[in-house]
């Protein structure tokens, strides 16, 4: 009996996944955008396998959002090993592993909740000094 082993996703995975994401988000009319924020967002083209993409999504209804575009990511990259739900009153989050193995932590809230992510990278200025 051979048994194979799962392999690790790749590196920079996140940064590969992006377009098929943005695909998703701009099949759905409710969602009005879509950006990533967290370890893997801005100038880390090349995060570590182990890191997970963080995604915000701005749309109305944001607990049915999130389940129809963590459906259309599950049909499109892999299926779900496990999911974690949590809700607030102004924001629902899925957290979800794929088969694979990587790790995509969906928040979605609506337009009027004024939630923006802090970037971990914020872009400089050209010609500004970093303190």
């Amino acid at each position: 009996m051979s048994a194979s082993k799962p392999s690790l996703p790749p590196l920079g995975w996140q940064a590969q996944i992006l377009p098929e994401l943005s695909r998703i988000a701009a099949c759905d009319e409710r969602i009005r955008s879509l950006r990533t924020y967290g370890s893997a967002n801005g100038p880390a083209l090349d995060a570590d396998v182990w890191s997970d993409l963080d995604l915000l999504l701005v749309a109305e209804d944001p607990a049915a959002v999130a389940e129809d575009f963590c459906r259309q990511v599950e049909d499109s990259l892999a299926p779900a090993f496990a999911s974690h739900r949590s809700d607030t009153a102004d924001k629902y989050v899925i957290r979800l592993v794929l088969f694979d193995l990587r790790r995509l932590d969906i928040a979605v809230v609506p337009p009027s909740s004024g939630y923006e992510p802090v970037p971990r990278f914020a872009p400089q200025p050209r010609g500004s000094r970093t303190p």
